[in-house]
């Protein structure tokens, strides 16, 4: 079975919408990988033939999200520095609750390094080859940059609106990445 598979699919979203909302009940720290299986009706080999333990899964759905909204911000933005970051910052804004969540269990930090790891990837790969700095610190710069200020966002409450977050950090990133695709 790939992932393309509806029925892995399936399980993979069960699971997923299992631990969003267990999160949110009780805290992430309180969950457990049998409080997964009873909440998205999936036995426990079902469960490890998917995910190594419920920090698996966490991250899992999160790279998910990422490249989900990187594709949105590819069309919708083609020339932003960081394509789906605004996307990014609409949906940790809608899920505060989550992320706060999340947060108290010290867990937003691994996603953060998760999300900045892919951010740097993506961005190195648009990046020439010979840019001065080197696409590898220019890149990561940018998705550095990128995930401390989510960080400070989501840790004040994100009560500065998504997309001023976002043109905020366009017009701030924007000409040091465009510098470095020129040089």
């Amino acid at each position: 079975m790939t992932a393309r598979d509806p029925r892995v699919r399936r399980t993979r979203d069960r699971l997923r919408a299992a631990l969003v909302s267990l999160t949110r009940e009780k805290g992430y720290a309180a969950v457990r990988v049998a409080d997964l299986l009873a909440r998205a009706e999936v036995g426990r080999a079902t469960f490890y033939a998917h995910y190594r333990d419920k920090e698996d899964l966490l991250i899992s759905l999160f790279l998910d999200m990422i490249d989900h909204f990187e594709r949105i911000g590819l069309v919708e933005e083609p020339h932003a520095v960081l394509p789906g970051a605004r996307q990014l910052l609409r949906h940790f804004h809608e899920a505060k609750a989550f992320g706060r969540a999340l947060a108290r269990d010290d867990k937003m930090q691994v996603l953060l390094r998760a999300c900045e790891a892919r951010l740097r990837r993506g961005l190195e790969s648009r990046l020439p080859a010979n840019c001065s700095p080197s696409p590898a610190i220019t890149a990561a710069l940018a998705a550095g940059a990128f995930t401390t200020t989510v960080n400070v966002w989501l840790s004040q409450g994100a009560l500065t609106p998504p997309d001023e977050l976002a043109d905020a950090l366009e017009a701030l990133l924007g000409p040091g990445v465009r510098a470095a695709k020129a040089a």
